[in-house]
């Protein structure tokens, strides 16, 4: 299959065109060293994906969920075939100190959806930034907003649209409901 140049939506971009949102209580912040933000889903008991772009060696990570609850990382893990900023598989696993109190872990798929499926993507990045590379200081705020597929790969996929995602959403789920079960 042919690979995209660039991976899900703008690893460089936010939720632009989204909504403050409070759902997905198993969706939080993953904070790296003292100010790097990305996005993260709980998907285990005390494990959490992320983008491999957002784990930074030597630095502490810690998860936080919408309650304010903390939780250090014990150890991270990028996917073997990441190969830096801009290459496939661009994907890590967090594995948290301890297990969140009262938080369910999300459900990954283990199918691949179809062009046209709806998506609803998820973060906590800013909403815009110029063509300087000047953002918004408005991080660290939940938002929501929806697209549909556009094109589907071998490990990732795109969508296209003015609902998109910006800096501090890295790592963000997209959640899409698949034989009747919502999944990320």
């Amino acid at each position: 299959m042919d690979q995209p140049i660039e991976l899900i939506g703008e690893r460089t971009a936010q939720i632009s065109n989204g909504s403050l949102y409070t759902g997905h209580p198993h969706v939080g912040r993953l904070i790296i060293g003292t100010s790097g933000l990305c996005t993260a889903t709980l998907i285990g008991n005390t494990t959490v994906v992320t983008a491999a772009h957002c784990i930074k060696s030597g630095s502490t990570h810690t998860f936080i969920l919408d309650s304010g609850e903390q939780i250090a990382a014990s150890s991270t893990h990028v996917h073997p075939q990441y190969q830096g900023e801009g290459s496939s598989y661009d994907i890590a696993v967090v594995r948290l100190s301890k297990q969140p109190a009262n938080v369910a872990p999300g459900v990954v798929a283990t199918s691949a959806p179809a062009v046209g499926t709806a998506i609803t993507l998820i973060g906590y990045g800013v909403t815009m930034c110029n063509s300087v590379g000047q953002c918004n200081n408005d991080a660290n705020v939940k938002r929501r907003t929806t697209n549909s597929i556009s094109k589907l790969y071998q490990v990732e996929f795109r969508f296209d649209g003015g609902q998109s995602t910006c800096k501090g959403d890295s790592g963000g789920p997209a959640f899409a409901t698949l034989g009747g079960r919502e999944v990320q």
